[in-house]
């Protein structure tokens, strides 16, 4: 195993590809190992449980945060794992099935003594049930993004927008553009097939929200990513007057949605969200000049110290596989779990040691890929809102203006 990471288990369909499945604590950078810690990882191994839906259409969607946490971990393992624990990661396709989550980390905590769990798909398959885990006080550390319960229980923690906040991150990135260009009349199109779309609807044809951020909801629809053709939401968008259409979709609809509208010779521009891009996005004409709005420092910052650990990690671990929306949070949210499990006790680590670190952590950054992150014990992760830019162009990802990571006073 490359990096010296610790070997890991994967239950039901195998994910995207990644190499090694560990995973590490990390302050100050992602997946760096702090100055005290030790070199090497030889302390007993302990496990993370990563569960969702990687197969199918959701699995296009999300499979590549499963590589992400992979690579993480293998580097991170490299630097002393958590705080000298070697960590497997073991990975559960749930098929998006509510009762094969819940069945797999039961398994995954009762026989596999998982003690933390990170990015599990928890918008899809179980619509936000995560009642086990939380009665068994097993934290899970971020997820795909679409629910506010991380700001609303202790055992559900993010470090990076979710729910309304993602759903105004998206945006926010796509209106400081749109705007720019003189685009500011939205339609909007969230899918209609998983409630981690129904925030993303609500934001967006909010005409006060949308007008304090300088746009005009003329429509909104909730098309389903099965759909096999979206002309007729093409013309409904056309008629309303939109020259801006953000989308809750994953890059296949996007594509095809674009591809039709272009064949009734309409061009709008395009925005979107960052878990929904994958690395084949900006190889379509149909989408280019489309804004992604990110919730973390999107993976092309190269400048940030956090994101180029992480270029460098997935070079070395896992060679050919690109940079994308994904991958990249598959990486931040093990670097989170790594904050916290910065100090767990040389015997024995419980689910209840990495609960008391998730208190420990103070003005931690990720090594600037997030706003600081700072939990206090009795009290819910504040909301915040930050967000990058990236944009496609001439078929590749480049960086948006202005900083690397976006956060709006107030």
């Amino acid at each position: 195993m490359a990096g010296g990471a610790a070997a890991g288990t994967d239950t039901g369909t195998k994910p995207a590809a990644g190499t090694g499945t560990a995973a590490t604590a990390g302050t100050g950078t992602a997946g760096a190992a702090k100055a005290n810690t030790p070199k090497v990882a030889n302390l007993s191994p302990i496990n993370v449980g990563l569960v969702g839906t990687f197969s199918g259409p959701i699995g296009a969607l999300v499979g590549g945060t499963t590589t992400g946490a992979r690579v993480w971990a293998s580097y991170a393992n490299a630097h002393g794992g958590a705080n000298g624990h070697p960590v497997n990661v073991l990975v559960g396709d749930d098929g998006g099935d509510p009762a094969r989550y819940n069945s797999l980390v039961k398994e995954f905590v009762e026989q596999r003594n998982v003690i933390a769990f990170v990015q599990n798909t928890l918008g899809f398959a179980p619509a936000g049930n995560n009642e086990y885990l939380n009665s068994k006080k097993v934290v899970t550390f971020s997820s795909e993004g679409g629910l506010n319960q991380f700001y609303e229980n202790p055992y559900t923690v993010t470090a990076f927008p979710s729910g309304d906040m993602f759903a105004k991150a998206i945006i926010g990135a796509v209106a400081q553009e749109a705007v720019r260009a003189g685009k500011t009349k939205v339609a909007s199109f969230a899918c209609s097939d998983f409630s981690i779309c129904d925030l993303f609807d609500a934001t967006w044809k909010d005409p006060a929200y949308m007008k304090s951020i300088g746009l005009t909801p003329m429509m909104a629809a909730r098309p389903s990513l099965t759909q096999p053709d979206y002309t007729a939401n093409c013309l409904a968008a056309k008629q309303a007057g939109a020259d801006l259409l953000v989308f809750g979709m994953d890059s296949a609809s996007i594509e095809r949605f674009a591809s039709d509208c272009a064949r009734q010779n309409y061009r709008p521009m395009l925005g979107t969200g960052d878990i929904v891009v994958n690395a084949g996005l900006p190889k379509a004409d149909v989408v280019d000049g489309i804004v992604i709005g990110t919730k973390i420092t999107p993976w092309t910052a190269t400048n940030v110290e956090g994101v180029r650990t992480f270029i460098d990690a997935l070079a070395r671990y896992a060679p050919g596989v690109a940079p994308d929306g994904s991958n990249i949070l598959g990486w931040a949210a093990g670097a989170f779990f790594g904050a916290a499990a910065a100090n767990l006790p040389a015997e024995n680590p419980t689910a209840a040691d990495v609960f008391k670190g998730v208190y420990q952590i103070k003005g931690e950054t990720l090594g600037g890929m997030t706003y600081p992150l700072d939990f206090t014990k009795g009290k819910s992760a504040p909301k915040k809102l930050c967000f990058g830019i990236v944009v496609i162009k001439g078929k590749k990802f480049t960086q948006g203006p202005g900083p690397a990571l976006n956060c709006p006073k107030g």
